[in-house]
C-alpha cells in the first residue's frame, strides 16, 4: 500500500475548492479531477484524510479551524504567526481534535461520528490554511504547516498575515526529519 503514494500528488480540498465548506469535506468533483490529473498522477482525498506512507501515519487537514485557535490563544495573532504557528498546531494535538473550538466560523458537518477526533496520534500532522511555513515536533508528532505559493492577498494584509511564499516542507520518511526549502 505504501507504493501507491510514491511520486504522486495527494490533493486535499480546503476553503477555496469547489466542495462544501463544512468539514469534513469530500474530494473535489470528478469533472475537476479529470482536468487536474490529465498531466500527472494524483490522488484526490477528503479533508481531513490519513495516509500510510512507508509505515508512517500522515494526518492531512487543510486547517480551517486554525483561525479560531489563533483568535483564542493569549498573545497570538495573524501578525505573530511566525513565532506562534507551533502553539497553534500543538493545540490541535493536545485537544486530540482538528476543530477543538466549536461555534465560531468553521462550519462542521453534523454527522453521527465525529471524523475530526484524533483517535490515533499520527507520525505527522500536516496543515496549510494559515500560509506560514512551520515544522516542529511535539511529543513525537511532527507538526508541519505549508507555506504559500502566492503573494500576500489584500485580505491577508488586512489580517496581518505575512505568508511564507515559495516554501515547501520535505520529510525524510526513514527518520521523520523535516527540511524547509525556499523556492524564490
Amino acid at each position: 500500500a505504501s507504493d501507491v503514494y510514491k511520486r504522486q500528488i495527494l490533493y486535499c480540498p480546503g476553503n477555496h475548492e469547489p466542495v462544501r465548506r463544512a468539514i469534513p469535506q469530500p474530494p473535489i468533483q470528478e469533472r475537476y479531477r479529470r482536468i487536474l490529473s490529465s498531466a500527472r498522477t494524483m490522488n484526490f482525498a477528503t479533508n481531513p484524510f490519513t495516509a500510510i506512507i512507508e509505515d508512517r501515519r500522515f494526518l492531512v487537514y487543510h486547517g480551517q479551524s486554525l483561525d479560531e485557535i489563533i483568535q483564542s490563544l493569549p498573545d497570538a495573532s495573524y501578525s505573530t504567526l511566525e513565532k506562534d504557528v507551533g502553539r497553534v498546531l500543538t493545540t490541535v494535538i493536545k485537544a486530540r481534535h482538528l476543530a477543538p473550538i466549536y461555534g465560531e466560523n468553521t462550519q462542521i458537518l453534523p454527522l453521527q461520528e465525529d471524523h475530526l477526533v484524533i483517535d490515533t496520534l499520527p507520525d505527522l500532522l500536516h496543515t496549510g490554511h494559515i500560509h506560514r511555513v512551520a515544522s516542529i515536533s511535539y511529543h513525537g508528532v511532527s507538526l508541519v504547516n505549508s507555506g504559500a505559493w502566492q503573494e500576500q492577498t489584500e485580505y491577508q494584509k488586512l489580517l496581518g498575515v505575512e505568508p511564507s511564499i515559495g516554501t515547501a516542507v520535505l520529510v525524510e520518511l526513514s527518520s521523520m526529519n523535516t527540511f524547509i526549502r525556499f523556492f524564490g
